[in-house]
């Protein structure tokens, strides 16, 4: 069950993760009840669940709301002193909340943060996830309601819970970093304070920068970085070296080709890359840069016409017909040119930020 279920976070397909909510719905038909193993299945089915209801753009509510039912029972078998089932649960109300849910729900899951609190640490001893699922919980609320005092006490608490992590647990310091740079980013756009957005460059930067993560999520880090920078300080040495690193990971994703989750999804985010980042060099009357920067994105175009010829080329053995009206198709969109975008980066959103918030809880 746990393979298929890190067979989805490897590729992200969708079926995988409902093969993981079938197994383990066949694992709690074949335990009885007493049995001390039901309450981690009960909490291994609701987590299922909660995965495929917050990773589908559909949001089945049906989903968030039997992931809450599971949690809330391995809770109670458990005299609601284990303390991971009160965190997941709390971590499943805000997604429900979240997703359209009632105000109740985000005041529910902070008395079980407080429960939680209370309850025994585990042998790990750690004492970042109430802060951090607290910080969601407020930011949550703060999507809804636009207050910015809860939008203040997310950013505190994140920064709380930034503070405790251990210099081993990187790859939580590094989404910690992403998280309170949207957070940050958020409250500067709310308050217009610019101290903030500055701030929110330095915990994007430092989570680019960082070696834990996989290429697919350092492009992501660091499209956040060279997207703020730019705006923040649009004639930095730092916003350039925002776009190198940026545009290097472009190319190193591009190279791993599709052995790795969501390769299109990076490379069709990276299209408008290169040129934006060239008016940032443009900006900072770096002109070799912009050149170095434009070729590198025409580059990475062959590349992928490179990568698509193989399949098309095996079509045309089997079906001669449709590869020729396929390559009138393409000769028709290779004429009709570019497309023009303003699209500025891709800042997170609440709902991402929250997610990112859970998923470290």
């Amino acid at each position: 069950m746990s393979i298929v279920f890190q067979q989805f976070d490897h590729d992200g397909d969708p079926s995988d993760i409902s093969a993981s909510v079938s197994f383990h719905r066949k694992a709690i038909a074949l335990t009885p009840a007493n049995d001390p193993r039901f309450p981690s299945f009960a909490c291994a089915l609701g987590s299922s669940l909660h995965t495929r209801f917050h990773s589908s753009n559909l949001k089945d509510v049906l989903d968030g709301d039997e992931a809450i039912a599971w949690y809330r029972r391995a809770s109670d078998l458990c005299d609601n002193n284990d303390r991971r089932h009160l965190i997941r649960l709390a971590g499943a109300l805000v997604s429900r909340f979240n997703a359209g849910g009632d105000t109740s729900l985000v005041e529910e899951a902070m008395s079980i943060i407080g429960k939680a609190t209370d309850a025994p640490q585990g042998q790990d001893g750690d004492v970042t996830a109430e802060p951090m699922l607290l910080s969601a919980m407020f930011f949550s609320r703060f999507s809804r309601n636009k207050d910015d005092l809860d939008i203040s006490e997310a950013v505190s608490l994140a920064q709380r819970a930034l503070g405790t992590t251990q210099e081993e647990q990187g790859g939580r310091q590094t989404r910690l970093h992403d998280t309170l740079g949207a957070f940050l980013d958020v409250k500067s756009r709310s308050a217009g304070d610019a101290k903030d957005g500055c701030a929110a460059v330095e915990h994007f930067k430092a989570a680019a920068t960082s070696s834990v993560s996989s290429p697919e999520e350092r492009f992501d880090l660091a499209r956040n970085w060279a997207s703020l920078s730019s705006v923040h300080y649009p004639s930095s040495p730092d916003t350039l070296m925002a776009f190198d690193t940026t545009l290097d990971l472009v190319v190193l994703v591009d190279s791993l080709g599709q052995a790795t989750r969501g390769y299109f999804t990076h490379l069709q985010e990276a299209t408008d890359l290169p040129p934006e980042a060239a008016a940032a060099a443009c900006t900072a009357l770096r002109i070799d840069k912009a050149v170095e920067w434009l070729e590198k994105g025409r580059c990475l175009v062959w590349s992928r016409l490179s990568h698509l010829r193989a399949p098309f080329e095996r079509l045309r053995e089997f079906d001669e017909d449709l590869a020729e009206s396929l390559g009138d198709v393409a000769k028709q969109l290779q004429q009709s040119g570019p497309r023009q975008s303003s699209s500025l980066g891709k800042i997170p959103t609440t709902g991402s930020a929250l997610m990112q918030c859970i998923d470290l809880s």
